[in-house]
């Protein structure tokens, strides 16, 4: 008897020896990579914080006030690592609830794939605001008195 037959006859039976073990051994594997990269993402995050601060104290020491994209810039920064992770996290979820109730495997190459590439766009997007937008279009020079 295959495993195919085995998991549409008996599901329960599927559920149990080698699957079972297989299953929590990629669920183990895949959160000691949530947990790992979950440490970048909240340095990201941390570091989305320090610029926040550090523009905060800039404007003050200048007497500037911030213009809109000034604001969208350093609140971006912080919360743009977060909403990546915690979306790649509920697919996560997702998946595996999926993946253990109709018993498939997990894939655990694809989780880590993905986070690599969210960790990716999180660069590039930080690079983009931080380095990319100018002082001139993050401070209001006009209030300058």
């Amino acid at each position: 008897m295959s495993v195919s037959e085995t998991t549409t006859t008996n599901p329960e039976r599927a559920r149990s020896g080698p699957w079972a073990f297989n299953t929590i051994a990629r669920l183990v594997v895949t959160v000691v990579f949530f947990v790992l990269f979950g440490l970048v993402y909240a340095y990201n995050t941390w570091a989305g914080w320090g610029n926040f601060l550090g523009i905060q104290n800039q404007r003050l020491q200048l007497g500037l006030n911030l213009t809109g994209l000034g604001w969208f810039v350093i609140i971006a920064d912080v919360v743009i690592p977060a909403l990546v992770y915690i979306g790649i996290f509920l697919a996560f979820f997702i998946h595996a609830v999926l993946a253990v109730r109709n018993v498939r495997p997990m894939r655990v190459w694809l989780w880590l794939w993905l986070l690599v590439i969210g960790l990716v766009v999180v660069a590039v997007v930080n690079l983009d605001l931080v380095l990319g937008v100018s002082q001139y279009a993050i401070f209001d020079t006009t209030s300058a008195g």
